[in-house]
């Protein structure tokens, strides 16, 4: 084909307008439109690429992550998502992400993994059953039988108290004294005992003014300080034996409160055991029970009034919130909505996105609280049992972020902690148990960083075992063309 034709002697030459760019021939194609055709679900001329992906997707092994390299606009996120949803069309199992209250150390909340759907169910048997509790304990304290059997332990205490003291009135009087209460320098009241001078009883200290007013002699007011001392010591083994016989009386009306609540408690608890058989599961109920006949006292709190001023009403809520926060169950991931391996394109991987974090508010005083109910879940853990892609130019955007995804990734574990404590700016009283996580990570980046990465940094070779090159040229055959024109139906 001649292309160049000479305009003149001086050597010049002209090329011909239709030459300068490739137009497709009609009769290549069979048909008259696109619309006649069937979509081609996939990418024309990446068939290493694809290949290497489905690999790295089917591969359950450890460290078979995918690192996509290629230049932008071949096709890399739109082949891989739609790659990874073909292979995730069977389900794997699935589980939801609870954290509750550790009763044994509340720094350290405990990590519930139930199986997908059982997460919120769990959250809203717990809920039911406290607010059950919130309103069938107060009733059980006022049922005619509970106060009945709580004043017969009430009045015996009495009883042997006013026993004790009898006996030792009985003890002292015959020698002259008389049990009474003394104000001391502090402004406490405190037992003493008193000796009878002419029917009256005096403060020991004042025996030096009787015997100098001829009122008292010397030996008869020795004889008197002598078996006050006695007495003295013997008033204050009575205060100990009171403290204990209170002591004891405390525990009695406890153990009472505990009997009578504990059927009530243990019918409305075991039946959640039933339905969640798990050891952990079946350990933290145990807990809550423990903690909630320990303090019965909460549920017999006077009830929120909504005719009072609204300043003392929200801190009356705000108290109340407080005091039961420990039964809520916190679901940081729910999967009960999801029917296959989770595909997960985080566009915006920072840190907090990724990892997840644990969130701070201001206390009435001021200050700055958190608990297990402030946990929240990244990205991460939402594409557990599944997929994770992130485009690497954002990926390498905020400091830290590759240095935490490789850990996780290293070890299957994930802990979440707030961005600032990993830099060490602040550190969280919180250390929530940690996740095992199995999560495939696919980063879609350019050659050159992958390289850099692959020869220089630290266990990325054994993390990402799978590197999909995405060609960006192509022979041109008639093959191809059809397939192409197959991807644009018009």
């Amino acid at each position: 084909m001649k292309l160049l034709k000479r305009k003149s002697e001086n050597k010049k030459f002209e090329i011909d307008v239709s030459h300068l760019r490739w137009n497709c021939p009609d009769n290549t194609f069979k048909f008259k439109t696109t619309a006649e055709l069937e979509p081609l679900n996939e990418i024309v001329g990446q068939k290493k690429a694809i290949d290497a992906i489905k690999i790295g997707a089917e591969l359950k092994a450890k460290g078979y992550n995918i690192f996509v390299t290629g230049l932008s606009g071949t096709g890399r996120t739109t082949t891989v998502k739609q790659i990874l949803e073909a292979n995730a069309t069977s389900c794997p199992v699935l589980y939801d992400y609870c954290y509750v209250n550790n009763f044994d150390d509340t720094d350290k909340p405990v990590l519930l993994k139930l199986y997908k759907g059982k997460g919120k169910k769990f959250q809203n048997i717990i809920n039911d059953v406290i607010t059950f509790l919130k309103r069938r304990i107060p009733k059980l304290f006022e049922e005619s039988s509970y106060q009945t059997s709580r004043k017969k332990i009430i009045e015996n205490f009495q009883d042997k108290e006013q026993q004790i003291l009898f006996e030792f009135d009985e003890k002292i009087k015959p020698f002259g004294f008389i049990r009474g209460q003394l104000e001391n320098e502090q402004g406490y009241v405190q037992p003493e005992v008193f000796p009878l001078i002419d029917g009256k009883p005096v403060q020991i200290e004042t025996l030096e003014e009787l015997i100098t007013e001829g009122k008292l002699t010397r030996n008869s007011a020795d004889k008197i300080y002598k078996q006050w001392k006695i007495f003295h010591d013997e008033i204050y083994d009575l205060a100990r034996l009171g403290m204990k016989l209170m002591q004891e009386f405390r525990k009695e009306l406890n153990d009472h409160d505990k009997n009578a609540a504990e059927i009530i408690v243990n019918s409305a608890m075991n039946e959640i055991i039933e339905d969640f058989p798990d050891e952990k599961v079946r350990k933290y109920i145990e807990d809550v029970k423990k903690y909630i006949l320990d303090n019965l006292n909460i549920f017999v709190q006077p009830a929120v009034n909504q005719n009072q001023s609204s300043d003392i009403y929200e801190n009356n809520k705000n108290i109340e919130k407080d005091l039961f926060n420990v039964f809520n169950v916190n679901v940081i991931c729910d999967n009960s909505e999801t029917e296959s391996a989770p595909v997960v394109i985080e566009t915006s991987p920072t840190y907090t996105n990724l990892f997840g974090t644990i969130e701070k508010s201001y206390d009435s005083r001021g200050f700055w609280k958190t608990d297990f109910t402030m946990i929240k879940s990244g990205s991460l853990l939402k594409a557990d049992q599944g997929f994770l892609i992130v485009n690497a130019n954002d990926l390498f955007q905020e400091a830290g972020v590759w240095q935490a995804l490789r850990r996780v990734l290293l070890y299957d574990k994930l802990e979440i902690q707030p961005f600032d404590s990993y830099f060490q700016i602040s550190q969280s009283a919180l250390k929530p148990e940690p996740i095992e996580v199995n999560i495939k990570v696919v980063i879609i980046g350019g050659q050159t960083l992958y390289r850099l990465l692959y020869n220089y940094e630290k266990g990325f070779k054994k993390i990402f075992k799978i590197n999909a090159q995405f060609d960006y040229e192509h022979p041109k055959t008639d093959d191809k063309i059809g397939r192409a024109s197959c991807r644009e139906r018009v």
